[in-house]
């Protein structure tokens, strides 16, 4: 039985880094985590960890760029994690929505299944955090980088409010 409770927190956690727009997520979330804010600005002088894409998808029914990223478990801090958001960000600024998740192991972030969870628990507890961000009309927000500081305490986790999403490349007239 705890092992399903544990795959419910999980799940849950993952809904609120994909698919919640914004700080007005659901109350059993915001509880376990820890509010605090941000900028890309202060992450231009940290280097950006080495990670590898595991899986890259466009979602059907919510429209969007999907990443599964894999860094090493010696990668996650905070600041490291803020040059890695900040990156993607805008690396990927075209996009009209972003949602990543964060592994510590490879085979975890290729192995992840995003409605069922892990195949086990060492991938339910390789997941250790997501960021994301929507320009999507109606369901806008800013970026959020979403991680848990310790791979073994599931039930605590950190909320970085990054501010408003990377500006969109200019347009090319032709």
């Amino acid at each position: 039985m705890r092992r399903h409770n544990y795959h419910k927190v999980l799940w849950i956690g993952l809904v609120y880094v994909a698919w919640a727009p914004g700080p007005q997520q659901s109350v059993a979330i915001a509880q376990s985590q820890s509010g605090q804010q941000a900028s890309c600005s202060e992450a231009r002088g940290e280097k950006v960890p080495k990670f590898r894409v595991a899986r890259k998808f466009r979602g059907d029914v919510r429209p969007g760029l999907f990443l599964y990223i894999s860094l090493s478990p010696s990668d996650f801090s905070r600041d490291k994690l803020i040059a890695l958001a900040c990156k993607l960000g805008e690396d990927n600024a075209a996009e009209e929505s972003l949602f990543v998740w964060i592994f510590d192991s490879y085979k975890a972030a290729k192995r992840f299944d995003l409605v069922r969870g892990g195949p086990d628990r060492a991938t339910n507890f390789a997941y250790r955090g997501g960021y994301s961000f929507s320009r999507r009309p109606g369901a806008a927000y800013g970026q959020s980088l979403d991680w848990r500081p310790d791979r073994n305490d599931i039930h605590r986790s950190e909320r970085i409010d990054l501010g408003s999403p990377p500006p969109p490349p200019p347009q090319v007239q032709r």
